[in-house]
């Protein structure tokens, strides 16, 4: 729960994988290139 994400909102379990970009985002910061994560896995727990 937070402002950044949606509110309410469920989802089946992420990898673990894909929370640096997801973190890197919520910070606002260029995530390094050459990682396994993915934003878009994760992205539909952000509000638009």
């Amino acid at each position: 729960d937070g402002p950044a994400f949606k509110d309410g909102y469920s989802r089946p379990t992420i990898e673990n994988i894909h929370i640096y970009p997801l973190i890197a985002k919520l910070l606002g910061i260029i995530p390094y290139e050459k990682i396994d994560g993915d934003l878009e896995k994760v992205k539909d727990l952000l509000k638009d």
